[in-house]
Parts: C-alpha cells; sequence; structure tokens
C-alpha cells in the first residue's frame, strides 16, 4: 500500500545513489554521463596530438635561452677582455697560468695562447689581418668563378640570352645587308658596320637580361651580402657577358660573311683578334653600367644610351681593324698584321681601362 507523498521509486534511490559514481551528480541522467566521458576522451585525443607540437616549442624555447646565454656570455667575456689589467697582472687568456705577469715584465710581456684547436697566424702561413696576397687572389679568382658558373648554368637550362641575341643579331645583319646593297664595293664599306652594329645592339639585350635576372627575388642583393668582393662579382658578371658576346658572334659573323660574299677561312686568325678584342670591351663597360641601370624603370633604353657613348672609341678601331681585313681578302692580299698593330693598341688600352674602371668602380655604383 503506497504511502502518500511518497512513490514507488523513491524506496530504491538510496542503493541506486550507492551505485553512482562520485562524481555524477544526483539528477544527471546517463545520457549526460556518457556525454561527459566521449569528451573526456576527445579531450584526451586532442592533448595526445598537440603534445608533439608543445614539445617541439619547449624545444625551441630552449634553444632560444641557450643561445642568448651563450651571446651574453660571449659579450662579458669581450668586455673583460677589452678592459685593461691592473699593473702587475696579466690581461685574461695569457700564458701565465696564475694570472700574473712574470717578474719584472708589464701585462704585455706575456705571449697570448691560442684557442686549442686553433693554429696561429705563423702555422698556417697567413699573416695576421686580412691574409697573405696569395690567399685574397685564390679568394677572388674562385668568387669571380662561382659567379661566372652561376650564369653559366642557368643560360645553359634557360637559353634565352643568347637565343634571342643571336636571333636579334642576324636581323640587323640581314636588314642591312638588304638596305646598304651598293654592288662590289659593300663588301668593304657595308660588311664591317653591320657586322659591330649587330654585335653591339644585341650586346644590349644580352647585358639588360643579364641583370634582370639579378634583380629578380632579389638575387642581387644575395651577392652583394655574399663573403665575396665586390670587384669579383663585377669579373663574373662581365666573364658571362663576353662569353655570351662570343656566342652571338659565332653566329652573326659566318652569316655576315654569307650575306657580304666574305671568305673566311683566308682571315680568321686576324679576324678572330679584332673581335675578341672589341668584345672584352663591350662586356666590360656593359657589365659596369648596366649594374648602374638595373634598378631603373627604362633599363634597356638609360643602358644603350649611357652605353653608345663610351663604346665609341671601341667601335671605331674594330670597324676600321675590320674594314682593313676585309680589304685585304676581297683584293686577293694577304692580311698584314703591322697595319692592324695601331688598331689592336687602341683596343687594348680601352679594354685595360675598361677593366681597371670596372673594377674600381663597380663597388660604389652598386652601394644604396
Amino acid at each position: 500500500m503506497p504511502f502518500h507523498g511518497v512513490s514507488p521509486e523513491s524506496l530504491w534511490a538510496p542503493e541506486e545513489r550507492l551505485n553512482e559514481s562520485p562524481d555524477q551528480n544526483p539528477g544527471q541522467s546517463s545520457e549526460e554521463s556518457s556525454d561527459e566521458s566521449s569528451d573526456e576522451s576527445s579531450d584526451e585525443r586532442v592533448d595526445d596530438n598537440t603534445r608533439p607540437i608543445a614539445r617541439i616549442y619547449r624545444c625551441r624555447d630552449q634553444g632560444q635561452d641557450e643561445i642568448a646565454l651563450n651571446r651574453t656570455m660571449a659579450d662579458a667575456d669581450r668586455d673583460a677582455r677589452s678592459q685593461p689589467s691592473p699593473p702587475g697582472l696579466a690581461p685574461p687568456g695569457l700564458a701565465s697560468p696564475s694570472g700574473l705577469a712574470p717578474p719584472g715584465l708589464g701585462p704585455r710581456a706575456a705571449a697570448p695562447v691560442d684557442p686549442p684547436g686553433r693554429s696561429s697566424p705563423s702555422q698556417n702561413g697567413r699573416a695576421p689581418g686580412n691574409g697573405s696576397a696569395p690567399g685574397l687572389a685564390l679568394g677572388f679568382a674562385r668568387g669571380s668563378l662561382a659567379v661566372f658558373l652561376k650564369d653559366l648554368r642557368i643560360e645553359v637550362a634557360t637559353r634565352e640570352i643568347v637565343t634571342t641575341a643571336a636571333f636579334f643579331a642576324a636581323l640587323v645583319a640581314i636588314l642591312a645587308s638588304v638596305a646598304f646593297a651598293t654592288g662590289p664595293q659593300t663588301t668593304t664599306r657595308v660588311a664591317p658596320g653591320a657586322l659591330w652594329l649587330a654585335v653591339v645592339f644585341s650586346s644590349i639585350l644580352a647585358l639588360g637580361r643579364t641583370w634582370q635576372r639579378e634583380r629578380e627575388e632579389s638575387a642581387l642583393v644575395g651577392l652583394l651580402v655574399s663573403p665575396i668582393p665586390r670587384a669579383a662579382i663585377w669579373c663574373g658578371k662581365a666573364a658571362g657577358v663576353l662569353v655570351f658576346i662570343l656566342a652571338v658572334e659565332a653566329v652573326v659573323v659566318p652569316l655576315v660573311a654569307l650575306l657580304f660574299h666574305v671568305d673566311l677561312p683566308p682571315i680568321a686568325g686576324p679576324l678572330a683578334m679584332v673581335m675578341v678584342l672589341g668584345s672584352i670591351g663591350v662586356a666590360a663597360t656593359g657589365t659596369l653600367f648596366g649594374a648602374m641601370t638595373v634598378r631603373t624603370r627604362a633599363r634597356e633604353l638609360l643602358l644603350a644610351s649611357v652605353l653608345f657613348p663610351l663604346l665609341s672609341p671601341a667601335l671605331v678601331s674594330s670597324v676600321a681593324a675590320t674594314r682593313e681585313i676585309f680589304y685585304a681578302v676581297t683584293s686577293g692580299q694577304a692580311v698584314d698584321l703591322a697595319e692592324l698593330r695601331d688598331w689592336f693598341f687602341l683596343l687594348g688600352v680601352f679594354d685595360a681601362v675598361a677593366i681597371a674602371g670596372g673594377m674600381a668602380m663597380f663597388g660604389a655604383l652598386v652601394e644604396d
């Protein structure tokens, strides 16, 4: 018989409460407890997933703390070494084990002790300071070779400079042969000018594209901050441009000989000397002023406006020497190198001035 105000289910409440977990509220249902257990398991899984990330950040913080500690210790050691030591005491790092200088000698009399694993300047053959002259020359050559090989590998992979420059030079030579056809005298009067105009115009394209590569993705900044002398960077770039120009000339010279009926085998040697000497001046001067105009918007126009007047001595000498060679082959005579001696001398002087000026002025031109 049920009691008034008391339900039969409440009679079993004490036993049910004993079976419940201590964390569960009396009015909480089984569904809510299952939800909480699932949430706790998901939290444990999240902790398992984030634990490696937390470990990575902890290691990073420990590494940064160690770097900061080492830097602080190095600064304190440098400050201690820079402070003058009292009379009779040897500075830190000197040979006296007790920190005292030998009797009767000042603090500067003790010889410095080299750190373990480091040889003295006299042992490795280098003088203190910037190093010996052979070491500097070797570092300069290595830096120039690294820059040169870098440009050469990029060109071998892309083949854009030599291809576009050679195509443009071929167009200039063909148009000149069509526009200035004056009969049998064309070979002597027009062919040298057509040849060198094609070479110089194509050189502008090669120079512009070479420095454009250095502008992309701040590659020039990487070169400037590298441990390579500025003059070595210029030498490497100039050597790369010279190779590109010579590759273009290998295409243009036979084409000009074909268009203007020039017999190349008898004059191959003297003509090669003229082409190489003239190309060195073009590459040296163009590399220097190409670096100056690399950060401007109208690079090609500004480079041509600055470069053509400066190349006038080299162009005049190269065209004159080429004209003498073509005249000798068309008249059936042998090429007399004595007649070309003056032009070779002028080209050599121009090349020497261009190389010296490039090595001296390149560092100032690329500075911000």
